[in-house]
């Protein structure tokens, strides 16, 4: 599979701003990995969007393939949509809210070649319930002073080659290798066609025919969230959990049991004591001021201790 490029699959709807972030941060992110980026943009109604992305995608001289929906398909379909065109390569679905850094690419394809039975891999976030950091599991903004770079380069330093065991994998940075594709199939659009836990039942598919997913602990990727869905979150989740509580009643119970494992923990500490070692910042996001002498990270993240919904 070296020889095939990634498919960097970016599917776009709303959200002219992050979208632009997006894609300047993944034409700019510099990876020894072959890729090719597939931006299918789902019938926006933002024609300054529209407009933008025909724009950018004429002047790239990294190789972009760029389709439009004449009619709105949903997330799930559109998804599907890119991952049917590029049948026999490693796919990595990346949502239009998130921002990428050097390597990014590299270290998600290396953790999900490390062993033959691991079908996906997913990296750190700000914003991913059990692949957040430093606000763990819930997820929440950067600490002032930090971005997706300065992130990726701790886990990168930190971490090099590391990865955990997770139940399922989080659809903001998705890496599917292609022969778990291949078994698999594609998302089940009929359920889950606006999107939400599309990703956990295309996991536990998987998982039931023997694919393991990962946690690359050396990768890390910024998120927003929610900038597709809007005010549609709350229903299209509580959806999404019904769906999958039926197919899967024990699933629950499989991530309840990680977060008591809390198998990232260990690095996790490792993280904060890095960063503690190379930044001093007396305020976090928002210009709340340091009140005590813990960690800024670890004031944070407080209070974030439920999972809501249903990624896991």
């Amino acid at each position: 599979m070296a020889s095939t490029p990634v498919a960097v699959i970016v599917p776009v709807y709303q959200g002219r701003d992050w979208v632009q972030r997006c894609l300047h941060s993944v034409a700019a992110a510099v990876n020894r990995t072959p890729w090719r980026l597939w931006v299918i943009d789902d019938a926006s109604p933002d024609p300054e969007l529209q407009h933008w992305l025909r724009s950018w995608v004429a002047v790239q001289k990294v190789p972009v393939e760029y389709q439009r929906n004449a009619v709105n398909q949903g997330f799930v379909r559109t998804v599907n949509q890119g991952m049917a065109q590029v049948r026999g390569a490693d796919v990595v679905l990346l949502n239009s809210d998130t921002e990428v850094s050097d390597g990014w690419l590299d270290r998600l394809r290396a953790a999900v070649r490390r062993e033959p039975d691991i079908g996906t891999a997913t990296p750190w976030s700000n914003n991913a319930t059990i692949f957040s950091f430093p606000a763990y599991p819930q997820g929440g903004p950067l600490p002032a002073g930090l971005g997706v770079h300065d992130m990726a380069a701790a886990c990168a330093a930190v971490l090099s080659g590391q990865s955990v065991d997770v139940p399922t994998a989080h659809g903001f940075c998705m890496y599917i290798r292609a022969e778990c594709l291949a078994q698999t199939g594609l998302f089940d659009a009929d359920a889950f066609g606006r999107g939400y836990g599309e990703e956990n039942d295309f996991c536990l598919r998987a998982a039931a025919r023997g694919w393991r997913h990962v946690h690359a602990l050396d990768a890390y990727v910024y998120h927003r969230g929610s900038v597709s869905f809007g005010d549609e979150r709350a229903a299209l989740a509580a959806h999404a959990i019904a769906v999958i509580r039926q197919r899967y009643p024990g699933y629950d119970e499989q991530v309840q049991a990680y977060l008591r494992a809390d198998p990232t923990r260990p690095a996790r500490l490792r993280l904060e004591d890095f960063l503690a070692s190379r930044t001093h910042p007396t305020t976090v996001e928002g210009g709340a001021a340091a009140a005590d002498e813990s960690p800024w990270w670890r004031r944070l993240s407080q209070g974030w201790r439920r999972v809501w919904g249903i990624r896991p």
